[in-house]
């Protein structure tokens, strides 16, 4: 270890799960998971938050189709280290990213939005949607968690994110004694690691507007963040939970957070090709006075404090924080930093590359595109689950979910992802 490092050293115990059922006690035998439907629904509504709260499950392949999709969450609990998962939320408030974290591959948390007004996204769970989302190839513990007439959009919201939170937990905690299908270390300060190879850290464009439309890091908004380093290892242990319940479309959900694409494949190229150094976390602030401020800040942190070589940027949220990145591109070749930008092209109608950004920046000269909005043909399916008590398979707006039909592929949870956590690309040629 080098001098200002410090040790961070997380260990992930992965248990398979590979089928999900109710029973009498919450386990996991072999890889099936049994669920107490009545112990899970009496935790997710222990301070009588909801009206009514309702749990099923869906199956990798099932004619099924999710509607009111909001957060998707993995399930995980630490059986060792400092803190515990998803801090400042249903957590204290200690750091994490150290010990030993247990998690459940193959099964994941889903909420479903049931308070009026809104539409949010579907999650097939076959046929050609599913194609485009890995959360199709898990097995879904579906919360329906219906609102008092009496309580605000803020207060659901408030009380469904705790329990999506708490639901991940419990049922991470029914594997804590499992025999794991392997172990994986994530620590930056491995002995492999030369020191001629090139440093890169990963600058993280987080978006906050209002309660209910932001992120959360260790249970706080990111609104006016000025950029702060964050260990790599604080992501996979649940510091940043996605909070958006207004924007849920262009934003990325809990599970994609605890097992970040873009930091997962730096830890897997660390000590071979470059050194992974650790996070920029910041925000996209609405004015450009702080904008820039923010921009400048986060290739002064960059190049002071991480001395970094290169950088990837990428953004949550829609047109506006585009400018965020090609100005914090500009602030880091200022400082003589390479930099990689991952967008998503939810602007350009044509699919012509020249038009997926609203910026024209010099030093943003290497683009990689994580795909773009399409429309797509959804089938019918025999189960359709997460109705709200409003929802109607006559409205011409819900139709299409109840009985197929045209769709953007933006509706689809998992298919257009910004950090690149999907199965699209493209490619100008």
């Amino acid at each position: 270890m080098t001098k200002g490092e410090y040790a961070v050293r997380l260990k992930e115990v992965a248990v398979e799960i590979n089928r999900v059922e109710f029973g009498d006690v919450t386990g996991v035998a072999g890889q099936t998971l049994t669920i107490c439907k009545d112990e899970l629904i009496a935790l997710i509504n222990e301070e009588n938050a909801f009206a009514a709260v309702e749990i099923e499950l869906a199956a990798p392949g099932e004619s099924c189709r999710i509607i009111q999709v909001a957060d998707i969450i993995q399930p995980r609990v630490k059986t060792e280290g400092s803190g515990q998962v998803f801090p400042g939320v249903i957590s204290p408030m200690e750091q994490v990213g150290s010990g030993t974290t247990v998690v459940l591959e193959g099964v994941a948390v889903l909420e479903t939005w049931q308070y009026p007004g809104k539409f949010t996204s579907v999650l097939d769970m076959s046929g050609p949607a599913a194609a485009l989302s890995h959360f199709s190839k898990l097995w879904q513990v579906v919360l329906i968690a219906r609102p008092h007439p009496e309580i605000s959009m803020v207060e659901y919201a408030r009380a469904l994110k705790k329990a999506g939170l708490r639901a991940a937990k419990y049922l991470a905690e029914a594997a804590v004694a499992v025999t794991p299908a392997r172990e994986t270390v994530y620590d930056l300060n491995a002995s492999h690691v030369s020191p001629e190879l090139p440093r890169v850290a990963y600058v993280c464009q987080l978006y906050s507007i209002r309660e209910a439309d932001e992120p959360l890091v260790y249970g706080h908004n990111v609104k006016n963040l000025l950029p702060t380093i964050m260990h790599p290892n604080e992501f996979l242990d649940g510091a940043v939970v996605n909070n958006d319940y207004e924007n849920i479309r262009i934003s990325e959900p809990t599970y994609t957070h605890q097992n970040h694409p873009v930091i997962k494949e730096l830890y897997r190229r660390h000590g071979k090709d470059l050194n992974f150094v650790g996070v920029i976390l910041k925000d996209a602030p609405l004015s450009l006075d702080d904008k820039k401020r923010s921009a400048l800040m986060a290739a002064k942190v960059a190049k002071l404090y991480l001395q970094v070589d290169g950088v990837v940027i990428t953004k949550e949220g829609g047109g506006h924080p585009q400018l965020d990145m090609a100005l914090t591109a500009d602030a880091c070749a200022a400082q003589g930093i390479e930099t990689v930008i991952m967008i998503a092209e939810f602007i350009s109608g044509s699919g012509k590359g020249n038009e997926m950004t609203l910026f024209n920046s010099k030093a943003a000269n290497a683009i990689i595109s994580t795909g773009k909005t399409e429309q797509l043909q959804l089938p019918k399916m025999d189960r359709v689950i997460g109705m709200r008590v409003t929802d109607s398979p006559q409205d011409p707006f819900y139709a299409v979910f109840f009985n197929g039909g045209l769709s953007s592929n933006q509706s689809i949870r998992g298919a257009v992802s910004q950090v690149g956590e999907n199965r699209l690309t493209a490619v100008e040629y």
